[in-house]
């Protein structure tokens, strides 16, 4: 891939000064962090690189701001674009995830604005069998802008900005899945349609929630419990005449993901090699996607023991994953980034919503052996809140002295026997709040449904204690699983 332009012209050569200063500051930053611990944090060398880190991140924003101003429309998107996304990743890297938030408002409004025809073909291949690999700086972009996009409606945002579903009715007469697929690209391809058009589904969900709320006199009125409040309330909220479309689209998507994960589960090369790492990772997202569309109208959370077994089966690839990149004995591990969203939602989906003690732990142990940060999902503190909460809900198990039967023996479990859990020592939905000042009073809000109260949301808080993990944090406010 090459920036389009003329080296020679004094304006071009700047804007690639704007991107080599944004590509070092990430790059050093990176290098500051990758090995991060305590007595790194209070080294010179960290200091040093750190400082440096940040005057070429300032540098690289005051770059492209005299840039913009001085070229207006007539600017080279391209740069613009690519230098927006390091800004993504710098500050996702500096667990600033509400400027990171802010920087990618930014890219996917020049993806709509400066490339609509580029979009309108990148969601046109993505109902049809995906086009060969482009040359093209812009072609290479778009699909990871538009998974920077939907992940980041774990995080507060209602919909994906980009819409890959530009017909709904694609879904309904032929989603296109092939039998089996050829590469992870291809596999990838058609889940990224399957997962742009769940989480607009489940914006317009947490829309008609919103207008629900507003006239409910039992609604919380704190934000973020209300945040909370509502993310539950979109599982029983009444649909209006919106009740028979969105019927018609969760059917189609749930057969869309059913046809990609049977695609995935036949024989392929592609699956030959036990350590494809991006096979992998599209099979264990393929998981997490099937559950929140089979799922998003659900109060009863009892469900969620039915999806035991692809819950171990997404954390034993998990474990795969991460053993695949695994250093070499004797070497310090060092701290992973992806720009985007990888295996962590998956894997944290599992920590929160699996009853089975064993995968639960599992699952939050994997977390932090990762050792690695995906987007804006970081396992180190998401290992802290899934812990936090699987011991309120122990604790509210053991309340109703459910104490012996949820530790039924994996024997027994694997036979199909039920977890007995009850109802009510489960909750639908989380939201946690955290400033990055106070990382002692982290609240973790929970919603449950109390079934024979006329379907009343229950909004509790708990104390969360992040203080080992202020590292890793800024100021956060997650929720949207």
């Amino acid at each position: 891939m090459e920036l389009m332009g003329d080296a020679d012209q004094p304006s071009t050569f700047k804007c690639m000064l704007t991107v080599l200063h944004a590509i070092i500051a990430i790059g050093s930053l990176h290098q500051a962090r990758s090995g991060l611990n305590s007595a790194l944090l209070l080294s010179h060398d960290y200091l040093a690189l750190h400082r440096f880190a940040i005057s070429q991140y300032n540098t690289a924003i005051e770059g492209l701001r005299l840039y913009i101003d001085e070229h207006g429309s007539n600017s080279d998107a391209n740069v613009v674009l690519l230098t927006c996304l390091l800004f993504v990743g710098f500050e996702l890297l500096q667990a600033n995830v509400p400027l990171a938030m802010n920087h990618l408002q930014n890219v996917l409004n020049i993806v709509v604005e400066r490339f609509p025809r580029t979009l309108e073909d990148y969601t046109a291949h993505k109902q049809t069998p995906p086009a060969t690999t482009s040359d093209h700086l812009i072609d290479e972009l778009i699909p990871a802008c538009a998974r920077l996009d939907y992940g980041s409606t774990m995080f507060g945002k209602r919909y994906p900005l980009l819409d890959l579903v530009r017909d709904d009715n694609v879904l309904v007469r032929d989603a296109g899945v092939p039998a089996s697929f050829d590469t992870a690209v291809e596999a990838r391809s058609y889940l990224e349609l399957m997962a742009s058009g769940v989480f607009r589904l489940r914006g317009d969900l947490v829309r008609l929630a919103e207008q629900a709320c507003l006239q409910s006199d039992s609604a919380p009125t704190e934000f973020y419990q209300q945040q909370c409040y509502v993310k539950a309330l979109s599982r029983s909220v009444a649909l209006g005449c919106e009740e028979n479309s969105i019927h018609i689209r969760k059917q189609a998507l749930e057969c869309g993901i059913a046809a990609v994960h049977e695609a995935l589960e036949a024989p392929a090369v592609l699956f030959e090699d036990p350590v494809d790492r991006a096979a992998m990772a599209v099979e264990i997202e393929c998981i997490q996607i099937w559950f929140l569309i089979t799922t998003c109208r659900e109060t009863h959370q009892v469900t969620s023991d039915n999806f035991d077994a692809l819950f171990a089966k997404a954390i034993d690839l998990a474990g795969k994953y991460i053993q695949s990149t695994a250093p070499t004995p004797g070497l310090q591990p060092k701290r992973a980034f992806s720009l985007e969203p990888g295996i962590l939602p998956t894997v944290f989906l599992v920590a929160e919503k699996c009853r089975d003690p064993i995968i639960r732990r599992r699952a939050a142990a994997l977390m932090r052996e990762g050792c690695m940060q995906e987007a804006m999902w970081d396992g180190t503190p998401y290992a802290t809140f899934a812990n936090r909460l699987a011991e309120i809900e122990d604790s509210m198990a053991e309340s109703m002295n459910e104490s012996a039967l949820r530790q039924t023996s994996a024997a027994s479990r694997s036979a199909g026997s039920p977890h007995h859990v009850s109802e009510k020592a489960r909750f639908s939905d989380t939201v946690l709040v955290c400033d990055s000042s106070k990382l002692e009073d982290a609240r973790l809000i929970c919603a449950r449904y109390r079934h024979g109260s006329e379907g009343e949301i229950e909004i509790t808080e708990h104390g969360v204690d992040l203080t080992g993990d202020e590292d890793y944090l800024h100021d956060i406010a997650y929720g949207w699983v």
